[in-house]
């Protein structure tokens, strides 16, 4: 008989056999035996009973009463006894269900929907022992490891702080009396044999070094010691591992009471879409800090916020003994590996974990840093020297790795203010032309401009960068560029420099851009290429900035773009130059940036900016008007007509409100366009056109009574008026030379006492006024 092939894993054949036996990496067996195999199937079809009713409910779209409300509360609590029941069923078989394929996916569930009391009881019998290295390092132990860590940290934090019935599965809401008896139970000690002294007396005798290991305080211990000694202990595997490494940094910001971060620009993939509730770490919108954003970047919130922060070191949802002795039993583990972990992308993952999870605290930053960079200092070093052993060579290949750069960025970004001065003093000043042209380094420099608080520092990159933008920009190193223009926009400094070197930058790409094109193969010289900044007369500037190496008739640049809105923030005589070529686009251009995902948010800045001049607003919306119907339709679209709607005057208004009433069904059968005709009163002038006028008119006149009582957001025009009457007022008159007798009366001495008998006639009418205004004084006393 000839042997059949074994049936492929995760196959129907390789299913109907039941559970397998799985080697774990702690050197045992777990297999799920049938019992709990066709137990934990019953649990299943129970709740999937549950979903179809849901799923019914919501098919029926009708409005939720009172009784709708008292039958969802009881849905919750079946389900909740469900969960508590099987997690209670699950004793001695919590990590062979969580290794399983089919059973790891309903315990994550489970464990969402179960009391503080089951979910702590579950994570004491999983993470006893060595059993919680064994399921880091499992393909599907290690996920559901991560959700159960995960869904205590969500109910460490009490309602209002963070909203946790946003996260849990049920909708109570918890207080600081309930989120503290959580973190009670967390800390619970217990006295068990975990296998530790054993396992510690084995690996000494094995050892040839002679080297003893570490093992924990004999005694009772709780299950969050239990976690955090396994993970330390076995650091060096852990970190370099793709399923265990994501576990170990979850443990980090559990300890720190805060929400773990994502990768740079990466997704958490074991979260749904809808659950992506935080932003990644290292992305575009960190790096311009507010520049794009709908509000301009207020250093004293963030200031204030800091504060409020270090008042609140100790969070309720924090446990920072834990955190402290995890991370240095973390560091000596890995302290010979230490060079090796930055090279790869889970270990440098890990050590960023470690020092974003101690944000904030600079007395173990200052300490912590220098120890990663391998060139930890004495402890009497001061400040200013910590990085004194560290080598440039070092540092430079550290910036140019793929993995040492992202931990380099977050090293910059944590670090305190005078570490973070070393470093730029050190490794980044009079080296920024290498650093921004390399195609990893630049995203460092990048993050450095991102989070510095020293006007220094920006005002000596823009002077040590001006004169590189347009080779930046032509070999598409653009987000150096956007890092600086924030920078400068959010410490008030350098900005009409910064704004100059853009425009000669643009300018330099377009007149070689147009270079190339204007030679042909054979070295001809094409007539139709050349014309710089300026063709037919009209400045490119705007169009080369949005679309930004991208063709004409393609999308607008992100880069482009977000470097346009942060212009919007600049003063008006430091952006003159770019809005002027904005006005001076043709119709068809700006339209097709106006309806782009990435162009529409920069002109809808630039007509909403306070600082943006009248004239300039209103001549882009005059462009755009005869489109009207072309920018409803667009999603992005929608949002410009809506900022031109605001900035142009009545006519132009109805004009918008006719050609928008033209294409009704066409406009309203879009997702956004019952909201814009809303917006707009598009209702309103079919039903009474006169009606809508006199609203518009009425709407307008409060508006400019609003703005004069108040002087908020004035028109450019009456500014200008103002500041010319103070001018007129605070200047004196030109001094001018003084005139001698005879040039005054040349006609002589007849001439001069002519004038002489008018002083005194002029002289004898200011008397008489005076005494008749004394006379009126005296009959009214």
């Amino acid at each position: 008989m000839t042997e059949e092939a074994p049936a492929r894993f995760g196959s129907k054949e390789f299913k109907s056999n039941g559970p397998i036996s799985i080697l774990a990496a702690d050197g045992n067996r777990y297999q799920l035996d049938d019992a709990t195999n066709e137990y934990f199937g019953e649990i299943e079809k129970a709740l999937r009973e549950f979903d179809d009713k849901d799923d019914k409910k919501n098919n029926i779209q009708q409005r939720r009463d009172d009784g709708e409300e008292e039958e969802l509360k009881q849905r919750n609590e079946a389900i909740e006894i469900l969960a508590n029941n099987a997690l209670e069923g699950a004793d001695g078989k919590e990590v062979e269900l969580m290794m399983d394929a089919r059973c790891s996916r309903l315990i994550e569930r489970l464990v969402a929907h179960a009391t503080d009391e089951a979910l702590v009881f579950f994570l004491r019998k999983a993470c006893r022992g060595w059993k919680t290295y064994a399921l880091a390092m499992n393909i599907f132990g290690s996920r559901v490891l991560e959700s159960v860590i995960r869904q205590v940290s969500k109910r460490l934090v009490v309602d209002g702080e963070g909203s946790v019935h946003h996260h849990h599965a049920t909708t109570k809401e918890r207080g600081i009396q309930e989120v503290l008896k959580f973190k009670e139970m967390l800390l619970e000690k217990e006295d068990v044999d975990d296998g530790f002294e054993n396992e510690g007396r084995n690996r000494n005798n094995n050892s040839d070094d002679g080297e003893k290991n570490n093992l924990p305080e004999a005694g009772p211990r709780s299950c969050l010691d239990n976690l955090s000694y396994v993970l330390s202990s076995r650091a060096t595997d852990i970190s370099f591992d793709q399923r265990a490494s994501p576990v170990a940094r979850r443990v980090f910001f559990l300890f720190a009471g805060k929400d773990m971060p994502l990768n740079p620009g990466g997704r958490d993939k074991t979260l749904a879409v809808g659950q992506q509730n935080y932003k990644p770490q290292g992305n575009l919108e960190s790096k311009l800090k507010g520049a794009t954003s709908a509000e301009q970047f207020d250093a004293s919130k963030k200031n204030r916020e800091k504060h409020r922060d270090e008042k609140n070191e100790d969070r309720i949802n924090a446990f920072p003994e834990l955190l402290e002795s995890h991370t240095n039993d973390v560091l000596a583990n890995v302290e010979e590996v230490l060079w090796d972990m930055t090279d790869d992308p889970c270990a440098s993952a890990y050590l960023q974990a470690i020092l974003l999870s101690q944000e904030g605290d600079d007395a173990s930053l200052k300490w912590i840093i220098p120890g990663l960079l391998g060139c930890a200092p004495p402890e009497d070093a001061p400040d200013g020297e910590l990085l004194a052993d560290l080598s440039s060579d070092d540092m430079k290949a550290l910036m140019q790795s793929r993995s040492g750069s992202h931990l380099l960025e977050v090293i910059v970004r944590v670090a305190p203010r005078t570490l973070g001065a070393e470093i730029w003093r050190r490794f980044f000043r009079d080296k920024l032309m290498s650093i921004s042209k390399h195609p990893v380094a630049n995203f460092v420099l990048q993050s450095v401009l991102g989070s510095s608080k020293d006007p220094a520092v920006v005002a000596s990159a823009v002077s040590e960068l001006s004169a590189l933008f347009g080779t930046l920009l032509y070999e598409n190193r653009a987000g150096v560029i956007a890092a600086l223009l924030a920078a400068c926009l959010r410490l008030k400094t350098n900005e009409k420099d910064c704004c100059k070197a853009l425009a000669r930058g643009v300018t330099f790409k377009l007149e070689k851009k147009n270079a190339n094109n204007a030679t042909a193969a054979d070295g001809t010289h094409n007539e139709e290429g050349g014309g710089g900044s300026r063709k037919g007369g009209k400045s490119q500037l705007a169009r080369a900035l949005l679309f930004l190496g991208n063709p004409p008739h393609g999308r607008c640049s992100v880069l482009g773009a977000a470097m346009m809105q942060t212009l919007a923030k600049y003063p008006a005589d430091a952006t003159v130059m770019f809005l002027e070529s904005l006005c001076d686009t043709d119709p068809k251009t700006l339209l097709q940036a106006a309806r782009d995902a990435s162009g529409s948010h920069a002109i809808e800045a630039i007509l909403n900016s306070r600082l943006v001049k009248a004239k300039h607003k209103k001549a882009i919306a005059e462009l755009l008007v005869d489109n009207a119907v072309a920018l409803a339709v667009s999603s992005g679209g929608s949002r410009v007509l809506e900022a031109c709607y605001r900035e142009t005057d009545n006519k132009t208004k109805k004009k918008i409100v006719e050609l928008c009433s033209k294409r009704e069904k066409e406009i309203v059968a879009t997702r956004h366009g019952v909201v814009l005709f809303k917006r707009l009163g598009v209702k309103q002038f079919q039903n009474n056109a006169s009606g809508w006028e006199k609203r518009e008119e009425k709407s307008a006149a409060i508006r400019a009574e609003f703005e004069k009582e108040f002087g908020f957001d004035a028109p450019e025009k009456e500014k200008e008026e103002n500041r010319n009457k103070t001018v007129l007022r605070e200047v004196p008159p030109p001094p001018q030379k003084r005139k001698s007798r005879d040039e005054i009366h040349p006609g002589g001495e007849d001439e001069r006492e002519n004038d002489d008998e008018n002083d005194d006639t002029i002289g004898d009418k200011k008397k008489s006024k005076k005494e008749k205004k004394e006379k009126k004084e005296k009959k009214r006393k």
